[in-house]
């Protein structure tokens, strides 16, 4: 991992260990446990991604070869037989799902092949009655299963799990953004107890701040245009404010910062503080609008506005 990422993984880690402790408070709120299993679910492949970059990675063993190729054999074989099936069904929803060939599980990263199984495992169960005619039967199903356990046992050590350099930094990078979707859902969930659990809500903000390594500029740039035009809009005053409430009013002059679009409607600031700022678009002629903006460690943030004639 890289240094922004590191940062960003620590922060997870603390947000986790937040919301397990504080689970009274969390139970209660919308989709916010799905959420949070998926950020703790999330957190663990990063930290095994992270271990395997660590470990020695000169090259892959021949028992996870071995197992991985046995789960190619079987997961292809019960692949084509589902295929057979649908296409007689005309079944062309099954037909999509399940049509992988040995190359095509070949290609897939070592941690996607066992779930990629997994899926045409659970497309035969779910049909297994008229698949007893295809040849897929439960001693079949049962030597698939095995295979897959058997693929992901191999996954479980770092030094098994010998992962490329790139393919680490795509997993890592897929899984970052997969992470921060579901912090953005709990973000926006937890905002329902901001006034009524206050302390829970101040502690919760606390571990969902990014602690910095080394001095880095937080920036945002932007692009205000005409909802109805494209035209670009010069002049739009734009306010933010720090962990601002977009319930509240607040007045002007108590923005963290204050900037106006150029002539070309664009806006730039070059560093402000990492959090999450309420930002008004105010212009004579347009409707004011309300977003909110979430401002990363080391990262460039791009607000795109459409404003709609008042």
């Amino acid at each position: 991992m890289n240094k922004k990422q590191e940062n960003r993984f620590s922060m997870y880690l603390a947000t986790v260990d937040f919301c397990e402790k504080n689970t009274d408070f969390t139970a209660p709120l919308p989709n916010f446990s799905a959420n949070f299993e998926n950020l703790k679910a999330t957190s663990d492949r990063i930290h095994l991604i992270a271990e395997t970059q660590a470990a020695d990675t000169s090259g892959t063993t021949a028992e996870k070869n071995d197992y991985n190729e046995n789960l190619v054999v079987v997961a292809a074989d019960t692949s084509r037989k589902l295929m057979a099936y649908a296409k007689l069904s005309k079944n062309q929803k099954l037909l999509k799902e399940i049509s992988f060939t040995e190359t095509d599980l070949r290609r897939l990263p070592d941690t996607i092949l066992p779930d990629t199984a997994q899926l045409i495992y659970d497309r035969a169960q779910t049909h297994l009655a008229p698949l007893a005619d295809y040849m897929v039967t439960a001693e079949t199903q049962a030597a698939l299963l095995q295979a897959i356990t058997d693929s992901k046992r191999t996954l479980a050590s770092p030094r098994v799990e010998k992962v490329s350099q790139v393919q680490a930094t795509k997993q890592l990078a897929e899984l970052f953004v997969t992470g921060d979707e579901a912090l953005a859902n709990m973000d926006a969930v937890v905002e329902i107890v901001r006034l009524t659990q206050a302390n829970f809500y101040a502690g919760y903000k606390s571990v969902r701040k990014i602690i910095e390594a080394g001095n880095r500029k937080m920036s945002v740039k932007g692009l205000v245009t005409d909802g109805q035009t494209g035209e670009p809009v010069k002049g739009v005053a734009i306010s933010f404010w720090l962990d601002g409430d977009a319930t509240k009013t607040y007045a002007a002059e108590e923005a963290s910062l204050v900037k106006k679009t150029a002539k070309k409607g664009g806006f730039y600031v070059s560093s402000m503080p990492a959090g999450i700022y309420r930002v008004t678009l105010q212009k004579a002629g347009y409707a004011e609008q309300t977003l909110t903006v979430y401002v990363n460690d080391g990262e460039l943030t791009t607000v795109d506005v459409k404003l709609t004639k008042a």
